[in-house]
């Protein structure tokens, strides 16, 4: 039952009014994920990547249907940190803050592929996530959305020179009166 789940996930927090919120929250997820494969569906036949991110702790990672829609459309878990992304807290310090993103998208794996904390090596670094911390943790540090930017522009970059080499491809076969495909056949 969600609403004990949400005792157990939440443990001091035992308020009818936060139980209740995350019953509609679930409510709205359920409600939420079938119109999400449709649009993955299309996205992916477009030749379109998807990304989806939760932090890593987030108790949905580990439904059924979320773990079906992960393997569905083969999307591949990258952890991310943000004190590897420059996130800081109130006092200037290091938020750890754990996400994970889930993507079928191999530029944004590449541009997060190290940004997971160090441990040892940030020993002492780190602010708490708790009080003004907890509110700071909830937005993207400037350097998540420019890697976000980066990979993007990568893709985009990446797609428009296959374009380009395909199209080129196509104008020097019109040119010398054969197509590819029809010398390809013909040798077999």
């Amino acid at each position: 039952c969600i609403r004990d789940r949400a005792r157990d996930c939440n443990k001091g927090i035992d308020s009818e009014a936060y139980i209740e919120r995350s019953i509609e929250l679930w409510d709205q997820f359920v409600a939420m994920l079938p119109h999400a494969v449709i649009l993955a569906q299309e996205a992916i036949s477009l030749g379109g990547d998807i990304v989806f991110e939760w932090p890593s702790g987030n108790y949905f990672w580990n439904l059924d249907i979320m773990k079906e829609f992960i393997n569905r459309f083969g999307l591949m878990a990258v952890p991310v940190n943000g004190c590897m992304l420059g996130h800081r807290g109130v006092k200037g310090g290091l938020l750890y803050k754990p996400w994970t993103l889930m993507t079928t998208s191999p530029f944004i794996w590449q541009v997060f592929k190290d940004a997971k904390c160090p441990g040892d090596a940030h020993a002492g670094l780190h602010e708490s996530c708790t009080g003004s911390n907890a509110e700071k943790s909830g937005y993207y540090p400037k350097q998540m959305v420019r890697k976000v930017h980066k990979a993007m522009d990568r893709r985009i970059r990446e797609s428009c020179l296959r374009r380009h080499s395909v199209a080129a491809e196509s104008d020097a076969s019109e040119k010398s009166g054969s197509h590819p495909r029809s010398e390809s056949e013909a040798a077999s």
